[in-house]
């Protein structure tokens, strides 16, 4: 997967997002995912705990970061 084919934060239903964290950990031998949250984005809030479940999934720990 291409960083272009990353799917973007979305407002509803983004299972995308989801799948590639767990591809991303998969292939790359992912120890931990960093979920850097831009206060400003309300977006990217709404998904944390969906990436924070995909990452506890895939077997990588997980942190948040919120700017």
């Amino acid at each position: 997967m291409l960083l272009k084919d990353t799917p973007s934060s979305v407002m509803y239903k983004n299972d995308a997002i989801s799948d590639a964290i767990k591809k991303f950990v998969d292939e790359y031998k992912v120890d931990g995912a960093t979920d850097i949250v831009l206060s400003g984005c309300y977006t990217y809030t709404i998904e944390t705990n969906k990436i924070k479940e995909a990452s506890k999934e895939a077997g990588a720990s997980y942190m948040s970061i919120e700017d």
